[in-house]
């Protein structure tokens, strides 16, 4: 799987797609962006601290910046060590 966030790399194709009529097929795209909602569903069941993290920031409440780094931090390990 290559690296990066397969839902901001459809967003940015979408907006080019959109803007120059490109007629891209996005099936690959979603199946990648299901497979990493998918996985992040099951860190949050896993590890607490992921999950309340992610439902603060759900809810419009700001992490602080250690707060912010753990969560990427953590996130990326475990979705590189699955993925």
């Amino acid at each position: 799987m290559p690296f990066g966030d397969p839902r901001a790399q459809k967003r940015i194709i979408e907006f080019f797609n959109q803007k120059f009529n490109l007629w891209i097929d996005f099936y690959d795209l979603e199946e990648r962006v299901k497979d990493q909602d998918k996985r992040i569903d099951q860190l949050r069941k896993e590890d607490s601290e992921i999950n309340r993290s992610l439902r603060m920031l759900e809810m419009g409440i700001s992490l602080s910046g250690e707060e912010q780094f753990k969560l990427v931090t953590k996130v990326t390990e475990l979705l590189e060590k699955r993925g």
